[in-house]
């Protein structure tokens, strides 16, 4: 089957990304399959970010907005946007040559998914790092719902090409700024309930890292996604089953970042940073309170479902 009746959109957040657009977007342009549209969302800038993006191409439409976060400026790219199929990439990141290609034939030759994936290539902002795949394995909807609450294992949106009406369906991008940094699991979550993820088994995008330890910004991802978890607990609040599921999954992911606070703790004691020590098992345990006090007060104990493993939410 050919995918040739299916428009392709690609829409870029951008806030301050000057010294990457220009190669995000030459990534872009370079597709063996071309996109039909291409729209960078400039999310208040300081920079000339927004400048830089309109001079690359005439293919490249460039809208600015006030600063509201990646949630709102992918939604505004949705909005901006009217091909069947979309693909948000980062502004430092970038698409291997046939991922526009691949994906799309996935998508095709599975009608009844919501999304196709790939795996990435992880790059240090210097150079490359080796490969490793942060993806799932299984098609099912359900099973895939329920993997994706122990990590988000869909390291970054520009792996997946979704289909507008399953976007829709699920209610698109939440801007809400609690959840800022993990849009894309909240959105990945909404999508598993009623759609298939289908895997294209090949890293078709260069993902750029930042590990920083329990940093600041990892500390906000990890507030974020506390706030993803209450969100889950209220959306299913009806549902024991689920709810019961999200808080297992809660719970594991609050074992991960207690886990990360007490190797920096331990780290920053060893420096003679008591201060820093305490202020950050503090703030883990503050973080994890809720998750905690559910497990003890919960009766008997919940097994992880066949096959997870005990690793640490995506970030």
């Amino acid at each position: 089957m050919s995918s040739e009746g299916q428009r392709i959109a690609v829409v870029i957040p951008a806030y301050n990304a000057s010294a990457y657009i220009k190669e995000a977007l030459a990534s872009i342009l370079s597709q063996s399959r071309p996109a039909d549209e291409i729209v960078v969302v400039d999310d208040g800038s300081t920079d000339d970010t927004a400048g830089i993006a309109a001079g690359v191409s005439s293919k490249v439409r460039v809208v600015r907005q006030k600063n509201a976060g990646q949630g709102s400026a992918r939604q505004h790219g949705v909005e901006l946007t009217t091909a069947e199929w979309l693909l948000f990439l980062d502004a430092d990141d970038l698409l291997c040559e046939p991922a526009l290609e691949k994906l799309s034939a996935a998508l095709v030759e599975n009608s009844q998914a919501a999304l196709a994936y790939c795996t990435v290539e992880l790059w240090s902002p210097g150079g490359t790092i080796p490969s490793r795949q942060d993806t799932l394995d299984r098609l099912d909807g359900a099973e895939v719902w329920d993997e994706l609450l122990f990590r988000n294992c869909l390291r970054t949106p520009g792996c997946a090409l979704i289909r507008r009406p399953a976007l829709v369906a699920a209610g698109g991008w939440d801007a809400d700024p609690r959840l800022k940094g993990n849009e894309d699991w909240d959105l990945w979550l909404r999508l598993a309930e009623s759609g298939a993820f289908v895997l294209v088994p090949e890293p078709l995008l260069k993902y750029r890292t930042n590990n920083s330890g329990f940093s600041s910004r990892r500390r906000n991802m990890y507030r974020s996604m506390f706030a993803l978890f209450g969100k889950q607990r209220s959306r299913w609040r009806n549902c024991a089953s689920r709810r019961q599921a999200v808080e297992a999954g809660e719970w594991h992911n609050c074992k991960y970042v207690l886990r990360e606070a007490w190797a920096e703790a331990r780290s920053a004691c060893a420096k003679g940073r008591m201060l820093v020590a305490v202020s950050l098992l503090a703030e883990a345990v503050q973080l994890g309170a809720r998750p905690f006090l559910t497990r003890v007060l919960r009766t008997g104990s919940r097994r992880l479902p066949a096959g997870t493993r005990l690793e640490g939410p995506a970030l």
